[in-house]
């Protein structure tokens, strides 16, 4: 996906995922994208002293808009609250 950068799946709450984003050459962790709640978004930490081209900026940014994407996508419908006989909510009974 990226040429100077990887992302590292390194944790998962069950509704938000957190990531290490590693440099290539050196695997130094460069920073964490993960969920930020008073935004309600994901954004990305950067580690101190990280210093980063357009290029690994732009990559950030997609993977941050892919997570957001996948985030947004509506969620399957309970199997619970329907079946063969249809939705048992507006059934009349």
């Amino acid at each position: 996906m990226s040429r100077y950068i990887e992302f590292d799946l390194v944790g998962d709450t069950g509704k938000t995922e957190i990531w290490n984003i590693l440099s290539k050459s050196t695997e130094f962790i460069l920073g964490q994208i993960k969920w930020y709640g008073p935004w309600r978004q994901y954004c990305f930490f950067p580690s101190a002293n990280s210093v980063f081209n357009p290029t690994c900026m732009n990559d950030i940014n997609k993977f941050i808009k892919e997570l957001m994407a996948e985030r947004r996508k509506p969620k399957k419908e309970s199997p619970s609250r329907t079946g063969s006989q249809g939705d048992i909510w507006n059934s009349g009974l």
